[in-house]
């Protein structure tokens, strides 16, 4: 049976042989004399601890990157002097969080996100037009009412337009094309979202 929860390897090294760590089939493999002695599976470590001299493959740390696996190089006092550490992708908690909510809810958090996305649209416009009204840009109505996240996603389609519709009319821009360069104000956006993002 496969263990649910990942591990920390701690490793100690043996005086007077070559000690290397090695990734072979999945697997973070010990060789020490280049003989080969344990192995564990990538999917199963956390982080590995190691203490004493030690080298390391270059395949090694490139799938370590890959599994999020951190790797620290302790001396014999087990003072860290080296550390090749795998950032975490995400919130993990909020992701647990969020694949354990029921519909309803989650159509609660994508209406506040597309009326506040609404909101800050409506607050561009103001700056910079004058007699824009929020009505302009969206249904809030609809938003409001609507009853599953794809239809939210609709909504949030149609605000989207209604913004770039009015926040660029100076430009005579009629619709988004997006990977065609059929006229200028289209290829400008392109290249701002690109510096921008």
């Amino acid at each position: 049976m496969i263990s649910k929860k990942k591990k920390i390897l701690h490793v100690g090294n043996r005086p007077g042989l070559d000690n290397k760590l090695k990734f072979r089939n999945s697997n973070i493999c010990l060789y020490r004399d280049d003989r080969f002695t344990h192995q564990v599976s990538t999917h199963l470590i956390f982080a590995i601890y190691y203490i004493g001299e030690l080298s390391l493959t270059s395949v090694l740390i490139k799938q370590m990157r890959e599994h999020g696996i951190s790797l620290f190089l302790l001396n014999d006092s087990l003072k860290t002097y080296a550390e090749i550490t795998s950032a975490a992708e995400g919130n993990y908690i909020l992701r647990k969080k969020q694949y354990h909510h029921n519909d309803s809810f989650a159509l609660e958090i994508s209406r506040n996100l597309v009326l506040n996305k609404v909101q800050n649209q409506y607050n561009a416009l103001q700056k910079t037009r004058t007699g824009i009204v929020i009505t302009d840009i969206a249904s809030i109505n609809g938003i409001t009412n609507a009853k599953s996240t794809e239809s939210m996603l609709g909504f949030e389609g149609n605000a989207a337009k209604g913004y770039f519709n009015r926040m660029f009319d100076n430009l005579k821009w009629y619709r988004r094309t997006p990977r065609t360069k059929e006229d200028i104000p289209n290829l400008l956006l392109d290249i701002g979202y690109t510096y921008f993002i």
